[in-house]
């Protein structure tokens, strides 16, 4: 009876691990690009205590030795590593497979400049941009010296319009 009881409840727990990690795994691909948005923060953090947790949980491939301990941590966190690249990868495949098949070139004018504090303060440019009679927002690093009133030229998918990349800019310098 206690058994059945454990088996159950691993099974449980098993389950509810999986359905965070696939939650966070389709948040992040799907709404990692959206401005403004805390969705790409909960996906990295469903992810991350998914994987932890299973990897507490469930990860011991070696003997309960010292140095049986540290393969289990090197290993989960190789895996981790390797999870969080193919996270990205993937985003990336998605993204860049929007613009090559529903991309559309638009402009857009820079309409607000910021800087981000903290341990890596950056400037960031906010410009807003039309596609369908709908207005966008969106945001770049300011690497490119970019000044409120400034052109860009963006290329964004039709069917996700927050996905874009910066194809020229023009300032009015």
């Amino acid at each position: 009876m206690i058994k059945a009881r454990e088996a159950s409840q691993n099974r449980l727990i098993a389950w509810g691990l999986a359905l965070a990690f696939v939650i966070g795994v389709l948040l992040h691909v799907f709404y990692s690009h959206t401005y403004d948005s805390v969705l790409p923060k909960m996906a990295i953090g469903l992810v991350m205590i998914s994987t932890i947790g299973f990897g507490v949980w469930r990860l011991q491939v070696f003997p309960d030795s010292r140095w049986g301990r540290i393969s289990n941590v090197l290993l989960g966190v190789i895996l981790l590593f390797l999870m969080f690249f193919s996270l990205f990868a993937i985003s990336t495949f998605y993204q860049n497979g929007q613009l090559e098949k529903y991309g559309e070139v638009v402009s857009g004018k820079v309409e607000t400049i910021y800087m981000k504090t903290g341990r890596n303060s950056r400037e960031y440019a906010v410009f807003q941009y039309t596609l369908s009679g709908k207005q966008y927002h969106q945001e770049i690093w300011n690497d490119k010296n970019l000044s409120i009133g400034d052109s860009v030229t963006i290329k964004c998918s039709s069917q996700n319009p927050e996905i874009f990349s910066l194809i020229s800019y023009k300032t009015r310098k």
